[in-house]
């Protein structure tokens, strides 16, 4: 078994892909459900819901949403907080 490569979106990383021979294939390194099968899943408990349990679950994905942005932009803040911090102290020298 060996690491052939790690690949990379923007700074994140993408596990490594491992070979375990040249006939074997590739084995990915992935979170969750084991990819396309979580989806299904999904898909047939959501057709089994009732509309007024779907408005919910789709008002609660919205209002997920709007807390990550907001907890995103939080983040932006602090960082130009920071920033502006370091910048004055960098003035003062």
């Amino acid at each position: 078994m060996s690491v052939k490569s790690v690949r990379c979106i923007g700074k994140r990383l993408i596990g490594p892909e491992i070979t375990m021979g040249p006939s074997e294939g590739k084995m990915g390194m992935e979170h969750g459900m084991g990819g396309e099968q979580g989806t299904d899943h999904m898909k047939m408990m959501w057709e089994k819901l009732d509309e007024k349990t779907k408005k919910m679950v789709m008002s609660r994905m919205l209002e997920e949403k709007i807390m990550m942005k907001e907890a995103w932009i939080k983040h932006l803040q602090h960082k130009i907080e920071t920033m502006k911090m370091i910048k004055a102290a960098m003035d003062k020298m």
